[in-house]
Protein backbone atom coordinates (compact mmCIF):
# COMPACT_ATOMS: atom_id res chain seq x y z
CA UNK A 1 0.00 0.00 0.00
CA UNK A 2 2.83 2.39 0.88
CA UNK A 3 4.47 1.64 -2.48
CA UNK A 4 1.23 2.45 -4.29
CA UNK A 5 0.95 5.79 -2.44
CA UNK A 6 4.57 6.62 -3.23
CA UNK A 7 3.99 5.72 -6.88
CA UNK A 8 1.02 8.05 -7.08
CA UNK A 9 2.95 10.92 -5.48
CA UNK A 10 5.76 10.53 -8.00
CA UNK A 11 3.30 10.31 -10.89
CA UNK A 12 1.55 13.50 -9.78
CA UNK A 13 4.90 15.30 -9.92
CA UNK A 14 5.59 13.68 -13.27
CA UNK A 15 2.31 15.02 -14.61
CA UNK A 16 3.73 18.52 -14.26
CA UNK A 17 6.43 17.81 -16.82
CA UNK A 18 5.74 19.16 -20.32
CA UNK A 19 6.62 15.89 -22.06
CA UNK A 20 3.79 14.14 -20.21
CA UNK A 21 1.31 16.79 -21.28
CA UNK A 22 2.33 16.95 -24.92
CA UNK A 23 4.26 13.77 -25.68
CA UNK A 24 2.93 10.56 -27.15
CA UNK A 25 0.89 8.53 -24.66
CA UNK A 26 0.90 5.07 -26.22
CA UNK A 27 2.36 1.88 -24.78
CA UNK A 28 3.56 -1.54 -25.91
CA UNK A 29 3.42 -4.59 -23.64
CA UNK A 30 5.07 -7.90 -24.49
CA UNK A 31 2.92 -10.54 -22.79
CA UNK A 32 4.73 -13.85 -22.58
CA UNK A 33 6.55 -16.32 -20.32
CA UNK A 34 10.17 -16.75 -19.30
CA UNK A 35 12.72 -17.87 -21.92
CA UNK A 36 10.39 -17.06 -24.81
CA UNK A 37 12.93 -14.78 -26.54
CA UNK A 38 11.07 -11.81 -25.06
CA UNK A 39 14.38 -10.08 -24.26
CA UNK A 40 15.41 -10.40 -27.89
CA UNK A 41 12.12 -8.91 -29.06
CA UNK A 42 12.20 -6.12 -26.48
CA UNK A 43 15.73 -5.16 -27.58
CA UNK A 44 14.67 -5.06 -31.24
CA UNK A 45 11.73 -2.86 -30.29
CA UNK A 46 13.70 -0.71 -27.86
CA UNK A 47 16.32 0.01 -30.52
CA UNK A 48 13.72 1.61 -32.77
CA UNK A 49 13.65 5.43 -32.63
CA UNK A 50 9.90 5.48 -31.97
CA UNK A 51 10.06 3.26 -28.87
CA UNK A 52 11.54 3.63 -25.40
CA UNK A 53 12.26 0.70 -23.08
CA UNK A 54 13.84 -2.73 -23.49
CA UNK A 55 14.12 -4.31 -20.01
CA UNK A 56 11.70 -6.08 -17.70
CA UNK A 57 10.42 -3.45 -15.25
CA UNK A 58 8.62 -5.85 -12.85
CA UNK A 59 5.63 -3.53 -12.58
CA UNK A 60 1.99 -4.29 -11.89
CA UNK A 61 -0.53 -2.25 -13.87
CA UNK A 62 -3.76 -1.85 -11.94
CA UNK A 63 -5.08 1.38 -13.40
CA UNK A 64 -3.98 3.91 -16.05
CA UNK A 65 -1.90 5.95 -13.59
CA UNK A 66 0.52 3.02 -13.50
CA UNK A 67 1.23 3.64 -17.18
CA UNK A 68 2.52 7.06 -16.24
CA UNK A 69 4.67 5.42 -13.58
CA UNK A 70 6.29 3.33 -16.34
CA UNK A 71 6.95 6.45 -18.37
CA UNK A 72 8.44 8.10 -15.29
CA UNK A 73 10.75 5.11 -14.69
CA UNK A 74 11.98 5.20 -18.28
CA UNK A 75 12.55 8.95 -17.99
CA UNK A 76 14.57 8.50 -14.79
CA UNK A 77 16.78 5.85 -16.38
CA UNK A 78 17.81 8.41 -18.97
CA UNK A 79 19.01 5.93 -21.59
CA UNK A 80 16.47 7.19 -24.10
CA UNK A 81 13.89 9.87 -23.43
CA UNK A 82 10.27 8.66 -23.61
CA UNK A 83 9.27 12.00 -25.12
CA UNK A 84 7.07 11.32 -28.13
CA UNK A 85 7.78 7.58 -28.04
CA UNK A 86 5.89 4.38 -27.36
CA UNK A 87 6.77 3.22 -23.83
CA UNK A 88 7.65 -0.49 -23.62
CA UNK A 89 7.50 -3.12 -20.90
CA UNK A 90 7.17 -6.90 -20.79
CA UNK A 91 5.21 -9.02 -18.33
CA UNK A 92 6.16 -12.66 -17.83
CA UNK A 93 4.73 -13.63 -14.43
CA UNK A 94 1.26 -14.05 -12.95
CA UNK A 95 2.49 -12.40 -9.75
CA UNK A 96 2.36 -9.08 -11.62
CA UNK A 97 -1.14 -7.70 -11.96
CA UNK A 98 -2.38 -6.52 -15.34
CA UNK A 99 -5.95 -5.32 -14.97
CA UNK A 100 -8.61 -4.94 -17.68
CA UNK A 101 -8.43 -1.18 -17.14
CA UNK A 102 -4.93 -1.33 -18.59
CA UNK A 103 -4.78 -4.22 -21.06
CA UNK A 104 -8.02 -3.12 -22.71
CA UNK A 105 -6.93 0.52 -22.89
CA UNK A 106 -6.91 1.69 -26.52
CA UNK A 107 -3.48 3.25 -25.95
CA UNK A 108 -1.97 -0.09 -24.96
CA UNK A 109 -0.73 -2.39 -27.73
CA UNK A 110 -0.25 -6.02 -26.69
CA UNK A 111 2.27 -8.37 -28.29
CA UNK A 112 1.80 -12.04 -27.37
CA UNK A 113 4.91 -14.23 -27.66
CA UNK A 114 4.80 -18.01 -27.24
CA UNK A 115 7.53 -20.66 -27.28
CA UNK A 116 7.09 -24.44 -27.27
CA UNK A 117 7.37 -26.22 -23.90
CA UNK A 118 10.39 -28.44 -24.54
CA UNK A 119 12.68 -25.54 -25.44
CA UNK A 120 11.17 -23.24 -22.82
CA UNK A 121 11.42 -25.65 -19.89
CA UNK A 122 14.92 -26.81 -20.80
CA UNK A 123 16.02 -23.18 -21.08
CA UNK A 124 14.60 -22.33 -17.64
CA UNK A 125 16.21 -25.42 -16.09
CA UNK A 126 19.51 -24.54 -17.71
CA UNK A 127 19.24 -21.00 -16.35
CA UNK A 128 18.43 -22.35 -12.90
CA UNK A 129 21.40 -24.69 -12.98
CA UNK A 130 23.84 -21.96 -14.06
CA UNK A 131 22.62 -19.10 -11.86
CA UNK A 132 21.43 -21.18 -8.88
CA UNK A 133 19.56 -18.26 -7.33
CA UNK A 134 15.93 -19.35 -7.74
CA UNK A 135 15.31 -22.88 -6.39
CA UNK A 136 12.15 -23.58 -8.40
CA UNK A 137 13.98 -22.91 -11.66
CA UNK A 138 15.75 -26.23 -11.06
CA UNK A 139 12.56 -28.21 -10.35
CA UNK A 140 10.89 -29.67 -13.47
CA UNK A 141 7.45 -29.99 -11.92
CA UNK A 142 7.42 -26.40 -10.76
CA UNK A 143 8.75 -25.10 -14.07
CA UNK A 144 6.10 -27.01 -16.03
CA UNK A 145 3.44 -25.74 -13.61
CA UNK A 146 4.60 -22.14 -14.15
CA UNK A 147 4.50 -22.63 -17.94
CA UNK A 148 1.02 -24.19 -17.96
CA UNK A 149 -0.48 -21.56 -15.67
CA UNK A 150 1.12 -18.74 -17.61
CA UNK A 151 -0.39 -20.03 -20.86
CA UNK A 152 -3.85 -19.91 -19.28
CA UNK A 153 -3.26 -16.29 -18.31
CA UNK A 154 -2.12 -15.31 -21.80
CA UNK A 155 -5.29 -16.81 -23.28
CA UNK A 156 -7.45 -14.89 -20.81
CA UNK A 157 -5.75 -11.61 -21.77
CA UNK A 158 -6.30 -12.34 -25.46
CA UNK A 159 -9.95 -13.35 -25.07
CA UNK A 160 -11.07 -10.60 -22.71
CA UNK A 161 -9.97 -7.54 -24.65
CA UNK A 162 -11.86 -5.53 -27.25
CA UNK A 163 -8.53 -4.45 -28.77
CA UNK A 164 -6.80 -7.50 -30.32
CA UNK A 165 -3.11 -7.99 -29.74
CA UNK A 166 -0.45 -9.22 -32.16
CA UNK A 167 0.66 -12.85 -31.82
CA UNK A 168 4.20 -14.01 -32.63
CA UNK A 169 5.39 -17.59 -32.57
CA UNK A 170 8.83 -17.43 -30.95
CA UNK A 171 10.25 -19.79 -33.56
CA UNK A 172 9.10 -17.47 -36.37
CA UNK A 173 10.91 -14.56 -34.74
CA UNK A 174 14.15 -16.43 -35.45
CA UNK A 175 13.39 -18.36 -38.64
CA UNK A 176 11.26 -15.74 -40.43
CA UNK A 177 12.42 -12.59 -38.65
CA UNK A 178 12.24 -10.32 -41.72
CA UNK A 179 8.60 -11.08 -42.39
CA UNK A 180 7.58 -10.98 -38.72
CA UNK A 181 9.31 -7.67 -38.04
CA UNK A 182 7.85 -6.09 -41.17
CA UNK A 183 4.29 -7.09 -40.23
CA UNK A 184 4.80 -6.09 -36.60
CA UNK A 185 6.11 -2.68 -37.74
CA UNK A 186 3.01 -2.15 -39.85
CA UNK A 187 0.72 -3.17 -36.98
CA UNK A 188 2.45 -0.76 -34.62
CA UNK A 189 2.26 2.00 -37.22
CA UNK A 190 6.02 2.62 -37.23
CA UNK A 191 7.52 4.87 -39.87
CA UNK A 192 10.62 2.69 -40.20
CA UNK A 193 10.64 -1.12 -40.24
CA UNK A 194 12.09 -2.90 -37.23
CA UNK A 195 15.55 -4.37 -37.89
CA UNK A 196 17.08 -7.71 -36.98
CA UNK A 197 20.16 -5.98 -35.55
CA UNK A 198 19.66 -4.10 -32.30
CA UNK A 199 21.45 -1.90 -29.79
CA UNK A 200 22.69 -3.01 -26.39
CA UNK A 201 21.96 -0.95 -23.31
CA UNK A 202 22.95 -0.42 -19.68
CA UNK A 203 20.98 -3.43 -18.41
CA UNK A 204 21.53 -5.73 -21.40
CA UNK A 205 22.55 -9.14 -20.08
CA UNK A 206 21.99 -8.11 -16.48
CA UNK A 207 20.13 -10.63 -14.34
CA UNK A 208 16.51 -9.73 -13.39
CA UNK A 209 16.23 -7.30 -16.30
CA UNK A 210 15.98 -9.96 -19.01
CA UNK A 211 18.15 -12.64 -20.60
CA UNK A 212 21.35 -12.88 -18.50
CA UNK A 213 23.38 -14.85 -21.07
CA UNK A 214 25.92 -13.88 -23.74
CA UNK A 215 23.77 -14.23 -26.89
CA UNK A 216 21.70 -11.13 -26.08
CA UNK A 217 24.88 -9.02 -26.10
CA UNK A 218 25.68 -9.85 -29.75
CA UNK A 219 23.26 -7.23 -31.07
CA UNK A 220 21.75 -9.61 -33.60
CA UNK A 221 19.37 -12.56 -33.84
CA UNK A 222 21.30 -15.76 -33.13
CA UNK A 223 19.90 -18.48 -35.37
CA UNK A 224 21.75 -21.40 -33.82
CA UNK A 225 19.85 -23.14 -31.04
CA UNK A 226 21.42 -23.89 -27.67
CA UNK A 227 22.21 -27.53 -26.96
CA UNK A 228 20.24 -28.78 -23.96
CA UNK A 229 20.56 -32.46 -24.89
CA UNK A 230 21.81 -33.33 -21.41
CA UNK A 231 18.49 -32.20 -19.89
CA UNK A 232 15.92 -34.99 -19.99
CA UNK A 233 12.30 -33.97 -19.46
CA UNK A 234 9.63 -36.12 -17.83
CA UNK A 235 7.49 -37.42 -20.69
CA UNK A 236 4.13 -37.11 -18.95
CA UNK A 237 4.78 -33.51 -17.94
CA UNK A 238 5.98 -32.67 -21.44
CA UNK A 239 2.92 -34.25 -23.09
CA UNK A 240 0.56 -32.21 -20.93
CA UNK A 241 2.46 -28.99 -21.63
CA UNK A 242 2.55 -29.78 -25.36
CA UNK A 243 -1.24 -30.13 -25.40
CA UNK A 244 -1.59 -26.82 -23.56
CA UNK A 245 0.83 -25.19 -25.99
CA UNK A 246 -1.13 -26.32 -29.06
CA UNK A 247 -4.43 -25.22 -27.53
CA UNK A 248 -3.00 -21.84 -26.52
CA UNK A 249 -1.41 -21.34 -29.92
CA UNK A 250 -4.73 -21.98 -31.69
CA UNK A 251 -6.59 -19.61 -29.38
CA UNK A 252 -4.01 -16.83 -29.78
CA UNK A 253 -4.31 -17.25 -33.55
CA UNK A 254 -8.07 -16.92 -33.14
CA UNK A 255 -8.16 -13.87 -30.88
CA UNK A 256 -5.08 -11.98 -32.10
CA UNK A 257 -3.72 -10.50 -35.27
CA UNK A 258 -0.93 -12.75 -36.55
CA UNK A 259 2.14 -12.12 -38.60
Amino acid sequence: MKIRKKTRRVVRKTLMRPWIMYGRQDYVFILSHMRSRSTLLSHILGSHPELCGYAEMHNSYIDPIDLLWLRHQLYERGEKSPVGRLALDKILHDSLILSPKVYDNVKVKKIFLLRDPAETVKSILNMGRKLQNVPWHMDQKQVFSYYNERLKTLVSYAKETMNPGFFIDSEDLVKHSGRVLKELSQWLGLKETLRENYATFKYTGVEKHGDPFANIKTGKIVKQKSDYSEIVLEEELLREAARNFETTRKLLHKYCITG
